[in-house]
């Protein structure tokens, strides 16, 4: 039997072709705040269930923020090299990253199965995911370094460096654990990192698919 995150591998290779995008700029120190429509907008939530990317959910309640809703097949809330002036995307060594900080909340994590960090890289053609766990409803701040151990391809183990040069697409999967039901995964504050994330997420005041045809959940 197929695993549950090969078969979302499988199907993150359909959203790959479906993007077949070009390489961006990658930029550190500059937080998605998601302060804009526009900004939310070029982000895109891929549903595995029904194979259709739609545009994130954009709250602005003061302190903006998208999401996107999972099922059992699960959920990617991504950007690529259209998304936030394509600074997610293209030569993160380059760029002089040294990771990737995040802050992420989901409204039930009882009904998270696996949820992760997931790039695909255009260096070896490989999705690369950092698992890790959400346990209550508040917001968590998360940092994955580019070189930490935890990184892995379930096809092929842990990513060279060289993956690093060419990230098309980086975001958040995440895999439900019960069928039937659904919920919903929210994201803020991306950011690449040059050093630890807390100075940088301090200094921006956390609070602890432009493209045709996509639909709003």
């Amino acid at each position: 039997m197929i695993s549950k995150r090969i078969a979302a591998v499988c199907v993150g290779v359909g959203v790959w072709c479906a993007y077949a995008g070009t390489a961006g700029a990658a930029v550190v120190d500059m937080v998605e705040t998601f302060d804009t429509r526009a900004a939310a907008d070029s982000w895109t939530g891929y549903h595995y269930d029904d194979g259709i990317a739609y545009y994130p959910v954009w709250t602005n309640g003061g302190n903006p923020y998208i999401g996107t809703s999972f099922g059992y097949d699960g959920s990617y809330l991504y950007a690529d090299a259209a998304s936030s002036d394509g600074r997610f995307a293209g030569d993160y060594l380059a760029a002089g990253a040294t990771g990737v900080a995040f802050e992420v909340h989901c409204d039930d994590p009882d009904l998270i199965d696996i949820i992760s960090l997931a790039f695909f890289s255009g260096y070896n053609g490989l999705w690369y995911y950092w698992d890790f766990a959400l346990n209550d409803l508040a917001w968590h701040a998360l940092e994955a370094p580019l070189d930490d151990p935890r990184w892995y391809s379930p096809t092929a183990g842990a990513p060279p460096m060289q993956a690093w040069t060419n990230v098309e697409m980086i975001g958040i999967e995440v895999l439900g654990g019960a069928p039937a039901q659904r919920s919903w995964i929210a994201l803020d504050n991306f950011v690449l990192t040059p050093e630890p994330a807390t100075a940088v997420l301090l200094c921006a005041g956390v609070v602890f698919l432009r493209r045709p045809g996509h639909r709003r959940v």
